[in-house]
Order: structure tokens, then sequence, then C-alpha cells
């Protein structure tokens, strides 16, 4: 045990959150059945399925260009996936300040589970069957007053999946300030807390509801 290991160096210890990401998925159209049933249902035919997926990825890249306007937030394509995001948003955020708010939407191109149209040669009818695919993702990135910098990534294609990302660091430093707690951090780890025991019971005090109506 590394606690018992370093014991004669460490001050004390104490447990919350690192990085976290939570992903979401809209169930009629996760997956090929129930896909088929959204599409039977809203009288879509296999062979109308790009046309009809398109004109919603057209929606959401045309919202993310109206979203950063409106909060006059930083825009920005990205040539390739291997660019730093949190490099490019990180600059913005020195030039901006870090206050509550849109500060970027990035977008780029990765590749994702997805669906594809295929021809069946043996019963000569078109199929939907999932598949990888590259597509456009974007990236709103935020600063809630409690979570800190925060991200949303949505897919702008079938199946429209959603992650979130927060670090549970960020919202421990919002805590302590608030809390009077004098810390010490280094990059994404406290090296130093003043008060260990009160630091614990603020995140003994954390709910999972505090996510649901800070996301909703």
């Amino acid at each position: 045990m590394l606690t018992e290991k370093y014991k004669d160096n460490i001050l004390g210890t104490y447990s919350y959150f690192d990085r976290a990401i939570i992903s979401g998925s809209i169930i009629p159209i996760s997956y090929c059945e129930s896909l088929n049933v959204f599409l039977s249902t809203n009288n879509i035919l296999l062979k109308q399925f790009e046309s009809y997926a398109n004109t919603l990825s057209t929606f959401l890249k045309d919202y993310a260009k109206i979203m950063a306007e409106t909060e006059n937030a930083h825009y920005q394509y990205l040539d390739s996936p291997q660019i730093s995001k949190e490099s490019i948003v990180h600059d913005i955020i020195e030039n901006r300040g870090d206050h509550p708010g849109l500060v970027a939407v990035l977008t780029v191109l990765e590749v994702d589970n997805s669906y594809s149209i295929i021809k069946n040669e043996l019963e000569n009818k078109l199929e939907l069957v999932p598949k990888l695919r590259k597509c456009l993702h974007i990236y709103y990135y935020f600063i809630d007053e409690n979570l800190g910098l925060c991200h949303f990534r949505v897919q702008t294609y079938f199946p429209f999946k959603v992650q979130i990302y927060f670090n549970g660091r960020e919202q421990l430093a919002r805590k302590f300030d608030d809390a009077h707690i004098v810390y010490k951090k280094d990059d994404n780890c406290f090296t130093d807390i003043s008060d260990l025991q009160k630091a614990q019971q603020l995140d003994d005090d954390f709910h999972v509801s505090t996510l649901h109506s800070i996301f909703d």
C-alpha cells in the first residue's frame, strides 16, 4: 500500500471524484432494432435515411454556430482530433477570464459508433446496420459556477450520443474557496489542505442529484 510505504511523508488522505465522464444516449435510436421502429413510426423509409440524418446533422451544426455567436464565444473547426482542445480553451480563458458561461465551441471529425444502409442481396432489400463512421462532433466548453470548466460532446449523426465531462478537483477547489480552506494545487492534485476533516465533509456532502440539476 502506498499509504503505508510513504506514511511518514503523508499529511493525510481524502477521497473524491477526479476527472468524470458521463455518457448519454437516446434509447429509441441507440440500437438498430429500436431505430427501425422509430423510422417506421415516423414514416421514414430506409432509402430516405441518409437524407433525414443529414438534415438533423445540419441543424446541430448550424445551432452550434448560432450558440457561439449568441454567447460571444469562440468557434473553431479543428483539422485533426489530435489537436489539444484543452490548450485552445485555456488560452481563451486567459483572455476572457474564468467567469461562468460558454467559453468555446470546437468541432472536429471523429470516428464513432453509428449506422449505415446496405443492400441485402439475398433478400433484395435495404437494411440498417451498425457501423463505425467518421462524423462531426461538437464540443461545448463552458464554465459552471459550481463545477468549473466542463464540456458537452455531441455527436452530429445517429445515434447522436452525448458525453459530459467535468473535473471533480476543480469543483473541490471552488468548494474550498467558499469554505475558506487553504490549499496548494499542482496540476490536478492537491498537495496540501489546511483542514482535511472539513474537506472530506464537503466531499461527502456531494449528491448526484446536484449533477442532474446542473446538466438539465
